[in-house]
């Protein structure tokens, strides 16, 4: 099983055809357009599926 069906529960990831369709359109941007960032994930992804683990240890600031 993929580390992507693992933690998200489904099979659907990005696969190499979907990240060369999205340098081909930063590729294909006019000279005058700056792309400083482009972030590129599973939709499954998006909304930012955080885990917590909680733990048994005392959570005071070091020296308190």
């Amino acid at each position: 099983m993929s580390r992507v069906a693992v933690v998200t529960g489904t099979s659907s990831g990005i696969g190499a055809g979907t990240v060369a369709d999205c340098i081909a359109w930063y590729a294909i941007r006019p000279p005058h357009v700056n792309v400083d960032r482009l972030v590129v994930r599973p939709l499954v992804q998006a909304a930012h599926i955080v885990h917590r683990v909680s733990g048994t240890g005392d959570r005071s600031p070091a020296g308190a």
